[in-house]
């Protein structure tokens, strides 16, 4: 099941995926010095902390992706769907 996950996102991970991790990288900067200049809401540090690790998750994804494919392939088989 998360085989077929990964195929199917696939060409978001490969298109989108480490443009959308840098921008939650930045997203997660502004927040912290938002949050230390302007306010002090734990809101504000539970969103920055939230981003910093889908930032985190996202890029560990898109560098990791085909060796997960590799692993996670069907028993039995070499069929990798992308080079």
């Amino acid at each position: 099941m998360l085989y077929k996950l990964l195929v199917f996102l696939h060409p978001f991970i490969h298109g989108v995926g480490r443009p959308l991790a840098l921008l939650l990288l930045l997203a997660s900067i502004g927040l912290v010095f938002y949050g230390c200049y302007a306010e002090s809401s734990p809101r504000i540090w539970w969103s920055a902390a939230g981003s910093f690790f889908a930032c985190l998750a996202l890029t560990l994804l898109c560098t990791f992706h085909n060796w997960w494919l590799f692993k996670l392939r069907p028993r039995g088989s070499i069929f990798m769907p992308f080079e």
